[in-house]
């Protein structure tokens, strides 16, 4: 799935931000199953989070990486509470 979502085009990616696929693909690349309305909220700061993570390091982290790392370092009380 993590391959399918690197190769989707810029105009793909934004129907993520519907909710319901948001949800999907994070569910897909964590494991972790949140709301329609949480994952649409948090989809575009994971997007930023990716940014910084790969400007930070100076390399591309991938959507994977920074999508796990925002939700272990960040929204952490969102793992609490779906676990």
């Amino acid at each position: 799935m993590a391959a399918s979502i690197a190769l989707m085009p810029n105009s793909d990616r934004s129907s993520a931000t519907s909710g319901r696929g948001a949800q999907v693909m994070l569910r897909a690349m964590t494991g972790v199953t949140l709301g329609v309305m949480e994952a649409r909220a948090i989809w575009p700061k994971i997007l930023d989070h990716k940014w910084f993570l790969s400007e930070r390091l100076g390399r591309d982290v991938g959507l994977r990486v920074a999508a796990i790392d925002y939700l272990e370092n960040i929204e952490s009380h969102l793992l609490d509470r779906a676990a």
